[in-house]
């Protein structure tokens, strides 16, 4: 009987050695993150949905941004990634989701999501980032 697996399944273990010495793989060390944010406001300044800066001992992966609301007609939305400006006080027709498939982060660097409203009008607001860090 294979230990780990089922019966039918052959187990193969890969060991690396240098000059004799056996090297044991350190396993990946991932962080999962809380990546959700959500605002009710009626300012016209800027609140924050999501902000992540990556630290030192860490590198980000970012795959996604999703946004939505209750009023797309007020809600604007910014979205800065590494310092790049990606929406830029603008407001989405719907649920919006802005893929970056595997964009690593190094040290800090950070994803920010903001929304706002027209200063009168109460939006409620949210975000999700499919998001990690690896260390």
């Amino acid at each position: 009987m294979a230990r780990g697996a089922p019966d039918w399944v052959s187990m193969v273990q890969v060991a690396v050695t240098v000059e004799n010495v056996p090297i044991i793989p350190d396993p990946a060390t991932e962080y999962a993150l809380d990546t959700y944010g959500s605002v009710s406001t009626s300012s016209a300044t800027l609140q924050t949905l999501f902000s992540r800066t990556v630290p030192a001992d860490r590198v980000g992966i970012l795959n996604a941004i999703e946004l939505s609301c209750d009023n797309y007609d007020v809600a604007i939305f910014e979205i800065v990634v590494k310092g790049v400006t990606i929406v830029d006080n603008e407001t989405i027709p719907e649920s919006f989701t802005k893929d970056f498939p595997e964009l690593h982060l190094a040290a800090a660097e950070a994803v920010t999501v903001k929304v706002k409203s027209d200063g009168s009008t109460t939006i409620n607001a949210w975000c999700d980032v499919s998001y990690k860090e690896v260390g």
